[in-house]
């Protein structure tokens, strides 16, 4: 609901008499809240600044009472770091559109530190539903921030693989999951690639687990360079990985198993080996009718398992 301010006949206005308060009572009253809380009117000239917007912001009233907000005082910025002050600015969309609006933004503390707030702004409207100016609420949210990066972080570990930074087997068993209830409602097509690197077990033998570890990181990079942003890459286990490719037909994911195939013949290998190449068995597959988790699975299993059967360094399909 817009915020509606009466007129106040008995002491003379802050900056203007169109935003008065009626009496002291309503002043006392914000100055109390925790939040922040500011008004300007439609020239975004501030108006009224709270106690608690001295006390999130630094700033006391006198210093920013009949500034504009775009001297960018508090330097609002989101969280691409995108200047708001003059330009996004969430009091200006409220003022000009008549609505209410709430954001994540950054401001500037009078010392210097960038600080997360939550904020809601309203339009604010005259005894003539005219808008006279707008109201923002403000309030810390660096505990939130705090919270949702350690989350992120804890998610980050839960679903990657610490060697080679793709996704892990719980994570690709969860995306997998997702993308056969998916074809099953709609019949949105979704293909699998599996690849093993090639004598894998005689790079650990002959040059030891430290290389072969720089081979896995070598071998992944390959991969992600050729899969779509799209594609869901991940670490199967040892040196095994499995792609999830959505919304690509079978003819489709063998082509990107053969780019990918090519591109990881031709790369570089970690210089420990020398002269020796790395090398990929790749086996491919697409979701049919009735498919589960192990039907899928098996059939991509099925198909690099005929790739290496057939000399490796190579692309093989199940239908």
């Amino acid at each position: 609901m817009p915020t509606k301010i009466a007129r106040n006949r008995k002491r003379p206005s802050v900056a203007s008499e169109e935003f008065l308060f009626e009496d002291d009572f309503f002043r006392r009253l914000l100055d109390n809240l925790y939040d922040g809380v500011y008004f300007v009117d439609t020239q975004r000239r501030i108006l009224f600044w709270n106690l608690g917007a001295e006390r999130l912001s630094g700033y006391k009233a006198a210093e920013v009472v009949g500034r504009f907000c775009h001297d960018n005082i508090l330097n609002h910025v989101d969280e691409s770091e995108c200047s708001l002050c003059k330009n996004g600015c969430p009091l200006t969309y409220s003022i000009t559109e008549g609505q209410p609006i709430a954001q994540r933004v950054f401001l500037r503390h009078k010392d210097g530190r960038r600080i997360a707030v939550d904020v809601q702004v309203m339009p604010l409207r005259n005894e003539e539903d005219e808008i006279i100016g707008g109201v923002e609420i403000f309030r810390d949210a660096s505990s939130s921030v705090a919270l949702e990066t350690a989350y992120g972080r804890i998610r980050e570990v839960a679903e990657k693989d610490p060697l080679t930074g793709v996704a892990n087997r719980r994570y690709l068993d969860g995306v997998l999951d997702s993308q056969v209830k998916l074809f099953k409602r709609t019949g949105i097509p979704f293909s699998l690639i599996m690849v093993d690197i090639d004598h894998f077990k005689q790079v650990n033998d002959t040059w030891g687990h430290l290389t072969g570890d720089k081979a896995l990181i070598a071998f992944s990079g390959r991969l992600q360079e050729v899969c779509r942003r799209s594609d869901i890459l991940g670490r199967w286990g040892g040196e095994e990985f499995l792609i999830i490719l959505p919304e690509q037909r079978l003819h489709e994911a063998v082509a990107t198993a053969e780019r990918l195939q090519t591109t990881v013949a031709e790369s570089a290998a970690p210089e420990e080996l020398g002269d020796r190449k790395l090398t990929g068995s790749f086996g491919v597959t697409k979701a049919i009718l009735g498919d589960t988790n192990t039907s899928i699975l098996g059939r991509v299993d099925d198909a690099l398992y005929r790739a290496k059967l057939l000399g490796r360094n190579r692309v093989e399909t199940t239908r």
